[in-house]
């Protein structure tokens, strides 16, 4: 279990470190669409669920480690459902999950200065969930 969720983290981490970093200037402040890969490399027994994405100016934790969640992401982690941080936290569905072994790719239209964050569950635990937080899309 604990090798599946490092997989999954470090294909989450990965993923985030080959998001390309574009320079803007103030006089180009044109959104630019990013294209977002996540692959399931884990387990054949562990697949994600759909999961959400979303952009924020600031950055902060939707999630802390040794702290309480708040009912957004627990209802991805315990049961996989996005809908109530669709509802609260102005999120987009990711859609697709990623069975093992599978891929899933969406969309983002990005503006300087957006940060993403992502969030799925680990469908084999009973509250576990992969996801990155403040991801810088632009350099400065």
């Amino acid at each position: 279990m604990i090798r599946t969720r490092i997989a999954a983290i470090l294909v989450l981490a990965m993923a985030a470190a080959m998001l390309p970093g574009v320079t803007r200037t103030a006089e180009a402040a044109d959104p630019v669409t990013f294209r977002v890969t996540i692959t399931n490399a884990s387990d054949p027994e562990q697949i994600l669920s759909p999961g959400v994405w979303l952009l924020h100016d600031e950055p902060g934790e939707l999630w802390a480690r040794d702290a309480m969640a708040s009912l957004a992401i627990e209802r991805i982690a315990e049961i996989g459902n996005p809908a109530e941080a669709v509802s609260a936290l102005g999120a987009t569905a990711i859609g697709a999950a990623p069975a093992a072994g599978s891929t899933v790719i969406f969309e983002v239209l990005a503006e300087p200065g957006d940060l993403l964050s992502t969030i799925q569950m680990l469908v084999a635990t009973n509250d576990g969930f992969v996801g990155l937080q403040s991801i810088a899309l632009f350099d400065g």
